[in-house]
């Protein structure tokens, strides 16, 4: 967004439960520029050291995998500060679900039946009110998802058995 709304700050996103180093940056056109790629990096970097486990070994190097939008791999300084804090930054290519094969399962329909549910309140929401659906409702729509999914690991579980890629569960390949 181009302006900031009361209330949504990043205590506000670490409240709603997404993870350590999730920043709101505005912009001059809503858009993801490479300035606020590069404005919001270190908070993201420094998010990901503080995770559990990760913290504990800061000698480990993390892979981070990016969709192929552009501000995303072309941002030199942003890839920099990467590297920096041993974060190795990688492009998903296009049709590669099967490397995703237990997010997409179960989990991304999860969020993508939570994301709809609540569009469809927004939308009812807008029939009486602004009818406007801005970013910062939906962020709040996105936010949702991950809370739900957050808030249930049998999803996730239950996506790596249906693939096979549960260590508890995993059939071996000859059976």
């Amino acid at each position: 967004g181009k302006k900031h709304r009361k209330g949504y700050t990043n205590a506000f996103l670490k409240a709603e439960g997404c993870a350590p180093g999730s920043i709101v940056v505005m912009t001059d056109n809503s858009f993801m520029m490479e300035k606020a790629w590069e404005e919001m990096m270190d908070k993201i970097v420094r998010g990901y050291r503080s995770l559990p486990v990760v913290c504990d070994n800061p000698q480990w190097w993390m892979i981070e995998i990016f969709d192929g939008f552009g501000a995303h791999l072309n941002n030199l300084p942003a890839l920099k500060k990467r590297v920096e804090q041993k974060v190795l930054s990688l492009k998903e290519e296009g049709d590669s679900s099967s490397y995703n094969q237990a997010y997409d399962r179960e989990v991304a329909k999860s969020d993508k039946n939570v994301q709809w549910m609540n569009l469809s309140y927004l939308r009812q929401d807008c029939k009486y009110n602004s009818n406007i659906i801005d970013q910062w409702k939906l962020l709040c729509c996105g936010l949702a998802a991950v809370r739900h999914t957050a808030n249930n690991p049998k999803i996730w579980e239950g996506s790596f058995r249906a693939v096979n890629l549960h260590p508890k569960y995993q059939v071996s390949f000859e059976t």
